[in-house]
Parts: structure tokens; C-alpha cells; sequence
């Protein structure tokens, strides 16, 4: 159920089912040159209270294959979304005190 066209990329969360990462890329755009500044914010949606330590967001800039279709072509491939990590960025946004509970 990945979506990543357009301005929205939402995606359930791997190990908490009740809720989802809302990543929203400023001017419409989910593909970028070396170099350039992008810009937009991340939502994090909380449907249930749960035990929580930190909350911790994580960044992955990847390079993928941008082969160009002939005319004998008319489909994508799977090696047309192989992809290769190029930067990883993590911060812990907050931690949380023990028993404390993560609330929506």
C-alpha cells in the first residue's frame, strides 16, 4: 500500500500497526539532484497510548536506477526501483521518562 508519487508518501509503521508516518516534500516533488535543499515536514500519527523510550526519526537519501524506456519497452522493470543508500540521518526528537506513555 506504499504510495510514492505526487506530494504525500504514507506508510504504516513496521512495528506499531495503529498509526502511520505522514512525510509531506515541499513543491510537489519526491526526486532531487545532489546538492539540492529539500524541504517539507514529517507527521507522525498516534492512534493508541503506548509504553515509549523515544521517539526517533530516521532519514535515508537513496540513488535509484532511472533507465530509459525504448520503444519496445512499454513497462517497468524491477531493476527500474533498485535503489543504493547514499546518506542516513537519525535524531531522537524526545525521550520520554520511564512509564511514561506515548499518548494520540
Amino acid at each position: 500500500n506504499k504510495k510514492d508519487t505526487g506530494v504525500f508518501w504514507d506508510e504504516h509503521l513496521d512495528m506499531y500497526l495503529d498509526g502511520a508516518v505522514n512525510i509531506n516534500l515541499y513543491n510537489n516533488v519526491l526526486g532531487f539532484a545532489a546538492g539540492e535543499t529539500i524541504a517539507g515536514t514529517i507527521d507522525v500519527e498516534i492512534g493508541k497510548p503506548f509504553e515509549a523510550v523515544d521517539l526517533v526519526v530516521e532519514f535515508k537519501g537513496v540513488e535509484r536506477s532511472h533507465i530509459t524506456f525504448d520503444d519496445a519497452q512499454t513497462e517497468l522493470k524491477p531493476y527500474h526501483r533498485e535503489a543504493k543508500e547514499l546518506i542516513s540521518m537519525k535524531q531522537v526528537i524526545v525521550q520520554f521518562p520511564e512509564g511514561q506513555r506515548l499518548e494520540p
